[in-house]
């Protein structure tokens, strides 16, 4: 796996990207908002659907192949100086967006700015690290995740009639929220922005690597999306009528 990093200019596919990712976050948290989950035509709401989730992971992934772009030279370079400013700036943006994103929760409390400000401070300790380390810990984040939903009861302590959590206050409650049952929890979704990383590591604008991405990310969504259909139905259903102990949530 190739760790070098595009140079000269901004990429242009990833600024789409990220335009593409806001609008969808837009869009679903309108719905939400607007109380739309079932009302409109079908066809949107199919679609509008088919991007919850995927409009915020894809801004997480984003994220994360900015961080490393940014911090290219200073890995490539190998200077502690510019590395602990590198790491500092980082920090720095983690701290303003966790500080923001709490207070923009009272208004909104779907917020993912303060989780996202903990994507960046975990990414600002591993930034450095090697590729193959932030897999792994991208796969353990993934883990940790599953065995606390498989141990513990989600939505313990939300009301999701008004999206309220109780005890958020209290160091347990924002700890476990933060981490664990949040709306966008750091675990599992800095799998996300470490995975981001490691590509920001790559040359993106070598279209070789490029074609081969392409494929083997088309074949991993065409894998888990055949099987969630299996188990779910096709996209737009609903979890209605699922025991709420049962291992299909997991799928949705």
């Amino acid at each position: 796996m190739t760790e070098r990093a595009s140079s000269g200019g901004r990429i242009q596919g990833l600024d789409i990207a990220r335009a593409l990712a806001v609008l969808g976050m837009v869009l679903v948290n309108f719905k939400v908002v607007m109380g739309a989950e079932e009302s409109g035509p079908a066809w949107l709401r199919v679609l509008l659907s088919a991007m919850e989730g995927r409009a915020a992971a894809t801004f997480v992934v984003l994220a994360g192949i900015g961080a490393s772009l940014a911090s290219r030279r200073a890995r490539d370079g190998g200077d502690p100086g510019d590395r602990r400013r590198a790491r500092r700036g980082l920090l720095r943006r983690a701290l303003f967006l966790f500080v923001f994103g709490w207070l923009f929760f009272l208004v909104w409390p779907a917020d993912i700015l303060h989780f996202y400000g903990g994507y960046l401070a975990v990414g600002a300790a591993v930034v450095f690290a090697p590729a193959r380390w932030l897999l792994r810990l991208a796969g353990a984040s993934v883990v940790v995740s599953l065995v606390f939903i498989l141990s513990f009861d989600f939505f313990a302590n939300w009301n999701m009639e008004d999206l309220s959590y109780r005890g958020l206050v209290t160091p347990v409650g924002f700890l476990r929220n933060l981490f664990f049952d949040g709306f966008h929890p750091v675990f599992p979704w800095v799998a996300f922005y470490l995975v981001g990383m490691v590509l920001g590591r790559m040359d993106l604008r070598d279209r070789a690597l490029r074609r081969v991405l392409i494929l083997r990310c088309a074949l991993v969504v065409a894998v888990v999306e055949a099987a969630a259909w299996l188990i779910l139905g096709p996209k737009g259903s609903t979890l209605e009528g699922v025991p709420e102990d049962s291992w299909r949530w997991l799928c949705h």
